[in-house]
């Protein structure tokens, strides 16, 4: 019997989750109906995923959601490791598609003789798991980022 309590608690610990607080998917495993969202559109955000910071062999894209103030559509905004450290004061912001700002991205970090993100050989969505029922739903989905003016910090 003690044996049996033995590999009963190392059989649960075992069966930890990985990250409490995310979940993640591959890029290439996550489905999604593309959003078209215009360049320079303000939105409204509702929720922002955060996650693992990127490491140069991975690309944590994090998930805004938001609604977006030229159609009242709420959309995914998917950002390729895109840093945001005060999410509290977080309201609007300007969306820019990744293929307006991937090449910048990428210049000024080579200059800096920092790894690309696009060097990465994976991207992983990245879930927040306290915002699971908005951040699990079909919302039509767009990569890219938001910039954030002071006005919203």
């Amino acid at each position: 019997m003690k044996n049996y309590c033995i590999a009963l608690c190392i059989f649960i610990a075992g069966c930890k989750a990985e990250d409490p607080n995310f979940r993640y998917v591959k890029l290439e495993d996550f489905k999604y109906e593309k959003a078209d969202i215009k360049e320079g559109a303000t939105i409204e955000v509702l929720s922002f995923s955060g996650g693992k910071n990127c490491d140069g062999a991975v690309a944590y894209y994090y998930q805004f959601i938001g609604i977006d103030k030229s159609n009242g559509d709420t959309v995914r905004i998917l950002t390729p490791c895109q840093a945001i450290t005060d999410t509290l004061n977080l309201k609007t912001g300007t969306f820019a598609s990744w293929d307006k700002t991937a090449a910048a991205i990428t210049d000024a970090m080579t200059s800096q003789g920092k790894t690309s993100l696009l060097a990465g050989d994976e991207g992983v969505v990245v879930f927040n798991k306290r915002y699971s029922d908005i951040e699990e739903r079909n919302h039509k989905t767009a990569i890219g980022t938001l910039a954030f003016g002071k006005a919203d910090k």
